[in-house]
């Protein structure tokens, strides 16, 4: 079935994410100059032991790691005494430089204070001293610290005992007592952000190239991803005898694949959500620059536009043909007036005319991955015998098939969000398009992306 084949794939891209924390810089190092040099270069197996040997030594203000296929060193790490200014920093082989790693926290989120959390609040400290603050205290856990251009509390450190759910605040960082790398999140600890949205733990997106970061406080957290590809088109053909509005009657479209993963997201990192639309694939990318956070040399393009890693991939259904529904997630209806598939199920098949392949894969099966949204499969569309009437169930003649099902995707708690009813085609996303002149193009897919709050 294609749908395992599309997660088989997926799965192993998925232990290639390489993310790191925002204040660790790839390819780039200080001049290996003597007088930079805390003391001599140690043999260290990870960048990780590098930072903590750096935040353990009062005069490390910087370092960088020389891992494997490194030159002019190997495994090794290097502290640094003054930090170069970013202008004199040069190009370095397969190295991570870190400059100021001694906090985990994350911008423009801060946590509500409330009468169990709240402890004490400072006026005219920098996030340095605010943190120094929280670490005196056994009972602190967390800080925000607001800056002078937070217009409701400018210059001002609160401390708190526990998270809550994350609220965006504008010229603020918050972030943990103790910052510890690759360790596993806490609640609260991660959160999405998109442009023009509040910081949630859950994205979705029907668009192309629609960016999305996740913000960890220097923790990895696992993430459910969903992809659904674009619906398949309806076969359609004019009749060149003819005029315009006279059509052939075709097999309806496959609905779009579906692939699902569960993934480690390391350290913050950014993605890119591209939804596919007419039979193309949709797809969800890691992206970034040489000096941001998720930078990974292996790039790649798929030819369905943008760059950067792939992390999960589905593909669009297929298109109907003269006779034939097209195969999808859920298959699309024979020519002859039959129905198309629904949630994985085969399209309707009449006389010598096949219905298109489901996946067998059904939605139900997923739903529990999403805490915030409703998975509903969409019935598939029914087939005709004429274009002026989409009820019809036909068997035979020169009718056309209907799209196969596609997935309605609610946010948990709007008021349709536990119907799951048949609808036409273009409302559920991935919806494969009927075999007549009117209703031909396939359904947009969508990406769906949830946090693992444990």
């Amino acid at each position: 079935m294609k749908f395992l084949e599309v997660f088989t794939i997926n799965v192993a891209l998925l232990s290639s994410i390489s993310c790191f924390p925002d204040c660790i810089f790839s390819n780039y190092t200080c001049p290996l100059t003597e007088s930079l040099f805390l003391f001599p270069p140690k043999p260290l197996d990870s960048w990780e032991k590098c930072l903590e040997l750096c935040n353990n030594e009062t005069s490390c203000t910087s370092f960088t790691f020389y891992g494997n296929g490194g030159a002019p060193f190997e495994n090794m790490c290097l502290l640094f005494k003054e930090h170069c200014k970013d202008r004199e920093m040069v190009h370095c082989k397969s190295c991570l430089s870190g400059y100021e790693c001694n906090h985990c926290s994350i911008k423009n989120i801060s946590y509500h204070a409330n009468g169990s959390n709240f402890i004490r609040l400072f006026e005219s400290l920098n996030e340095t001293e605010c943190r120094n603050e929280c670490m005196k205290l056994d009972n602190c856990e967390y800080y925000t610290i607001y800056f002078q251009d937070n217009d409701l509390m400018p210059n001002t450190c609160v401390l708190l005992s526990d998270s809550s759910k994350p609220i965006d605040c504008e010229g603020c960082r918050t972030g943990p007592k103790i910052c510890k790398f690759s360790r596993q999140c806490k609640a609260n600890e991660a959160v999405i952000t998109r442009p023009g949205f509040p910081a949630r733990n859950h994205a979705f997106s029907d668009k192309v190239d629609f960016e999305t970061r996740v913000e960890t406080m220097g923790c990895a957290v696992e993430a459910n991803v969903l992809v659904v590809g674009g619906g398949g088109s309806g076969g359609r053909m004019y009749n060149s005898g003819f005029s315009s509005s006279s059509v052939y009657l075709y097999g309806g479209g496959g609905s779009g694949y579906i692939a699902h993963a569960t993934i480690t997201i390391p350290y913050s990192c950014e993605f890119a959500m591209f939804a596919g639309s007419g039979g193309s694939p949709s797809k969800i990318n890691m992206t970034g620059e040489p000096s941001v956070l998720c930078y990974n040399e292996d790039r790649s393009t798929d030819g369905t536009g943008g760059s950067g890693k792939i992390i999960l991939y589905a593909e669009g259904g297929g298109r109907g043909y003269e006779k034939s529904g097209g195969d999808g997630q859920s298959g699309g209806g024979a020519a002859g007036g039959e129905n198309g598939g629904t949630d994985g199920g085969d399209g309707g098949s009449s006389y010598n005319n096949k219905g298109g392949s489901g996946s067998g894969f059904q939605i139900e099966s997923i739903q529990h991955l999403f805490k915030n949204y409703n998975l509903c499969a969409a019935q598939g569309n029914s087939g005709s015998s004429s274009t002026s009437s989409r009820s019809y169930r036909g068997g035979s003649g020169d009718g056309y098939g209907g799209g196969g099902g596609g997935i309605q995707i609610v946010l948990a708690g709007d008021q349709e969000s536990k119907i799951c009813r048949g609808q036409e085609q273009g409302y559920a996303y991935g919806q494969g398009g009927d075999g007549d002149g009117g209703h031909s193009e396939g359904g947009r897919g969508a990406i769906l992306l949830e946090l693992v709050q444990k």
